[in-house]
């Protein structure tokens, strides 16, 4: 099997075909305990971080994110008054962000309640947490220092610009542009008002210095150099909601709801000044991307789509249950029906099927030039799905068996090797276990370890042969780091 640096595009998850699923994976045999090699000069694996059994590292990427020299480990613990528990749906858990060196030095308390650790650009340098309220606080990393207050999250709706942040002051009912601070401790800045009446209901969007936003029916633009205003577009007062796509040449113009709740779609070409009408939609249904759009148009039969590409706006109405699900090159299309994964050419509108999944649950990631499929028994929590994985080629139309056994919370390592939870029970924890390459001989890496541990793995910038993973087990409980030997 040859092997390319995994880039995801498209994730497709709990596909479902009709039939009968899966059965129940035999129960996990012994495996033989892996020898780990040596990390930061011990043996492994190696603890980080000692948490409590009630705290485990939250279902998301940045829950172990490296900034400079050091880890920073967010975790949740189960709160009572919140109904919450571990899970990895944590919004409303209590949570506490803490640091360590790369090799668990100096552990140190930084901040509660923050929902996200990240940087930014326009702040070089500087570590910045997002409260769960959504404020923007700045994080002292040697956590000697409280969260500095950075920007007050006032509305849930705001835009990042070049000039400073866009959003909506319902106070004053008005969209107003807010400068950005260059410190906590400088005086707030009064925000310069841009629209004014403007509320929540008002569809609106920014690109660079311009934003655009409905006003009776029209669209509406306003320069943010020097606050002039100018009438974009008009279509006789029938436009309720818009959108920007292609780094902006293109508008996506909706129209109200007709009496059987469709939307009439116009696409206009911002370069060219030319629109077409591409279809009556229900709702908003349509899914853009950079290069072209996939809708439901009223006018085909149910269930199919109309492909529309970009920027020729050439409009191409594909075969019924052809599902588009993501862009191969020029002229193929991944694509998915009741028996599985298909290849959609335009050139001749036809679509071959690679291989027939019919009957079968299945969790589905797709690569530049592959699918993998985690074909699985079902289960009552999304990481206890288990069942073998395959790669299914999509210029050769074969396929590899590349783990008899997996779950949603696999991890790729470089040389092809996975390293997954398996087994997972209920409290969302299993044994992580290292498979070979040949798909079949499996060895145990941990026990008790946190079902979404393939989560960790990109953020915490650690070498591609250490993994970093939860554990909830008594005294073990905590984040530990583990450095796996070469592939045989």
């Amino acid at each position: 099997m040859h092997v390319v640096e995994p880039r995801v595009v498209w994730v497709l998850l709990g596909v479902v075909a009709c039939g009968p699923s899966l059965s129940e994976p035999p129960p996990l045999q012994h495996l033989e305990t892996l020898e780990l090699l040596p990390v930061c000069g011990q043996p492994s694996p190696l603890r980080l971080l000692a948490l409590d059994e009630s705290e485990t590292p939250v279902e998301k990427e940045w829950a172990v994110y490296r900034f400079e020299d050091r880890l920073y480990i967010l975790v949740g613990r189960a709160n009572e008054e919140v109904g919450s528990d571990l899970d990895p749906y944590w919004l409303g858990m209590e949570t506490t962000l803490y640091s360590t060196g790369l090799c668990g030095e100096s552990p140190r308390v930084i901040a509660s309640d923050i929902w996200e650790v990240l940087e930014h650009p326009r702040w070089p340098g500087w570590l910045l947490g997002l409260t769960q309220r959504g404020d923007l606080v700045v994080l002292d990393p040697e956590g000697e220092v409280e969260p500095g207050l950075l920007l007050e999250d006032e509305s849930p709706d705001r835009r990042w610009t070049e000039r400073g942040i866009l959003q909506i002051d319902d106070e004053r009912g008005a969209l107003v542009l807010r400068p950005y601070p260059s410190s906590p401790d400088d005086p707030e800045l009064e925000p310069t008002v841009v629209v004014e009446p403007f509320s929540s209901d008002v569809a609106w969007r920014s690109l660079g210095d311009d934003v655009f936003f409905v006003e009776d029916g029209a669209l509406q633009r306003v320069d943010l150099r020097d606050g002039s205003r100018a009438l974009e577009l008009d279509r006789d007062g029938d436009i309720e909601h818009f959108r920007l796509i292609a780094d902006g040449r293109f508008f996506v113009l909706e129209s109200p709801p007709d009496a059987d709740g469709f939307r009439s779609l116009e696409l206009y070409d911002r370069l060219m000044g030319v629109g077409e009408w591409i279809g009556d939609v229900e709702e908003t249904y349509s899914i853009d991307h950079e290069d072209h759009l996939v809708l439901q148009p009223r006018d085909l039969p149910e269930g199919s789509n109309r492909l529309v590409l970009l920027p020729s706006m050439e409009q191409i109405d594909v075969p019924p249950d052809v599902g588009l699900q993501a862009r191969i090159d020029d002229t193929r299309w991944l694509a998915w029906r009741d028996e599985g994964f298909l290849v959609y050419d335009r050139t001749t509108n036809a679509a071959r099927l690679l291989f027939d999944w019919t009957g079968q649950d299945m969790e589905a990631w797709y690569y530049d030039d592959r699918v993998e499929v985690l074909v699985h028994h079902w289960s009552s929590q999304q990481f206890g799905a288990e069942g073998p994985v395959y790669a299914v080629w999509l210029d050769e139309r074969s396929r590899d068996r590349i783990a008899d056994q997996a779950t949603i919370g696999l991890h790729h390592l470089a040389d092809g090797r996975i390293v997954t939870p398996l087994d997972v029970h209920d409290d969302v924890l299993g044994t992580l276990a290292l498979t070979g390459l040949d798909g079949v001989t499996r060895w145990e890496i941990d026990g008790e370890v946190v079902a979404w541990f393939g989560e960790f793995q990109a953020a915490a910038g650690l070498e591609d042969d250490v993994v970093v993973y939860g554990v909830s087990d008594g005294e073990r409980s905590g984040v530990w780091v583990a450095r796996l030997p070469a592939a045989e």
